[in-house]
């Protein structure tokens, strides 16, 4: 979920209903703040900025000891508000740093200031500096129960609670992350009463910025699934966690779903963030795949670039912890096709399938001239590229990514392609296996290696015939005979195969599959012995 911002939401216009307190000095330093406003609500931001700036420079030089206002805390109100605002400029221009000062300096003014702490905690969490966001979004919460008469029904405590919840997903501490998205719907229940009727849901959606809507219906929506994704992933067992100083330890927890099992409670959110949002395409797709729905051929490409994009800072140390070894997988097993095949052909062209934050591309970096990858998650890609291991990326999906090939000259000149665990994502695999046909060489020297999960199940016949099966977890799982089935009517013969534990989940080993098949035109049906090596023959 991306955290909520609520300065952007609501500029903050000081305190107006103060004016008989403010000297005429003060009173035109208000005046000048509103045109400020003004500017910026307008989308006039460096006019905006300019006329914020001018303000601070004056109130730099106003003399609270000599009278120019009555009452001390309306000025440091007064600067507050400019600082805020100024901050909430410098975040929509992409300033952050700029932005922290200033989010800082209206804090030293007014260490009580719910709005002010609460802006800063953003920032800090979108610098991913996750334990100071938490004790801003800690004090914000604070700083509203010692301000209001009803503080815990106030939407700076909902998007403080939302947000720390965020913060404690990123660091993996689930049990906290789920408790206080907990708090951020109950205060958000107590703020929007007993709201059931979808008529009214629909017709608030219109509304925005006053006090009955300070959210969207599309915001609301986020934080539903974000709790049901959090409950999905709540199981007793053992974690890692993160700790500020970056030190990892493991905390042994056991989360009690009440009422109900938490795959239940997951399943009532997705419900909810649907009737807030039809379009929510994330809870959709997440409701369906726990109900195991068999129409369902490939998951939602906003659910896997969402997910991505909210663990991409976090991936590679997750899969450390996971013991996560399929790219490496992959690449011993290519060699060991290439050993019993007596001759090492040339992999001068490389495709990374799925490539996220380059770990495949990393293990293939040695043996390749020209090594190009793909993934829905643009902040994988900005990792990846941050590693330098790639020649080109692109973002997109199959169809696109596959495509830009064209552009790089390398359509029919591709040796190897490469995809680890990301075929998990999608169940039917014809699309995968045309795509990779059109562009690999077809001299028989191009190879297509990738893992899937194993589909060990019962099945319904129709399942059966399909040869995958969405799972619980959102992804898929698929049979030898399917893939081996599905390859060769498109070419592709199955050279080598294997079971594998790709990696770990819930502290158990997940039942994976490796292949390796070659392009050949053919398509064999089965794996031809004498060229396979397998330790653990499929």
């Amino acid at each position: 979920m991306a955290i909520l911002s609520l300065s952007t939401h609501a500029l903050n216009d000081g305190d107006g209903s103060r004016a008989a307190d403010l000297s005429p000095p003060a009173v035109l330093l208000q005046k000048h703040l509103d045109e400020a406003n003004a500017l910026y609500r307008s989308n006039r931001k460096d006019e905006a900025e300019k006329a914020y700036r001018s303000i601070v420079s004056l109130l730099e030089g106003v003399d609270e000891s000599n009278g120019e206002i009555k009452d001390a805390s309306a000025l440091a109100e007064l600067r507050v508000s400019v600082l805020c605002n100024m901050g909430s400029l410098m975040v929509d221009k992409g300033d952050l740093d700029e932005a922290r000062r200033l989010f800082e300096a209206a804090v030293a003014f007014q260490p009580d200031h719910a709005d002010a702490l609460f802006n800063l905690g953003t920032v800090l969490h979108d610098t991913h500096h996750y334990w100071e966001a938490i004790d801003r979004y800690e004090q914000a919460i604070a700083a509203e129960a010692a301000m209001s008469e009803m503080p815990s029904l106030s939407w700076t405590s909902v998007a403080s609670a939302a947000n720390m919840g965020s913060a404690y997903e990123t660091l993996e501490s689930l049990p906290e992350a789920v408790e206080t998205y907990q708090i951020a719907m109950e205060i958000l229940d107590g703020l929007m009463g007993d709201l059931t009727d979808q008529t009214e849901i629909d017709a608030r959606s219109a509304r925005r910025g006053d006090g009955a809507a300070f959210l969207t219906n599309e915001e609301i929506s986020q934080m539903h699934t974000r709790l049901a994704e959090g409950l999905l992933r709540i199981q007793a067992g053992t974690y890692t966690y993160w700790e500020e100083a970056g030190k990892e330890g493991t905390r042994k927890y056991k989360y009690e779903c009440s009422p109900g099992s938490c795959v239940e409670l997951a399943a009532e959110h997705f419900r909810r963030a649907l009737r807030f949002d039809k379009s929510n395409s994330i809870a959709d797709y997440s409701l369906r795949s726990m109900q195991k729905d068999s129409t369902l051929t490939e998951a939602s490409p906003d659910y896997v670039k969402s997910l991505f994009d909210h663990y991409a800072d976090t991936f590679d140390k997750s899969l450390q912890k996971l013991h996560y070894q399929a790219p490496l997988m992959i690449r011993m097993a290519v060699d060991r096709l290439q050993e019993s095949l007596l001759v090492a052909y040339p992999l001068r062209n490389v495709l990374d399938v799925g490539c996220g934050t380059g770990l495949s591309g990393q293990v293939f970096r040695n043996v390749t001239t020209f090594l190009y990858g793909f993934d829905l998650s643009p902040e994988m890609i900005r990792l990846a590229e941050e590693k330098g291991v790639y020649n080109a990326t692109h973002v997109g999906d199959l169809q696109s990514g596959f495509g830009a090939l064209a552009g790089h000259g390398l359509h029919g000149k591709v040796d190897l392609i490469t995809a680890a665990d990301v075929l998990v994502y999608v169940g039917d695999l014809r699309e995968f296996f045309q795509r990779s046909s059109e562009v690999i060489r077809k001299d028989g020297r191009g190879f297509l290696a990738f893992s899937v999960e194993e589909l060990t199940s019962e099945l319904t016949s129709d399942e059966e015939d399909k040869g995958y099966q969405v799972q619980t977890t959102g992804r898929f799982a698929h049979t030898r005979e399917y893939v081996v089935r599905e390859g060769g009517r498109w070419g592709f013969s199955a050279m080598y195969g294997e079971r594998i534990y790709p990696r770990f989940e819930y502290g158990e080993p997940v039942k994976g599959l490796l292949f390796v098949l070659r392009y050949d035109g053919q398509g064999d049906s089965g794996f031809r012995k004498k060229d396979m090596r397998s330790r653990d023959e499929l």
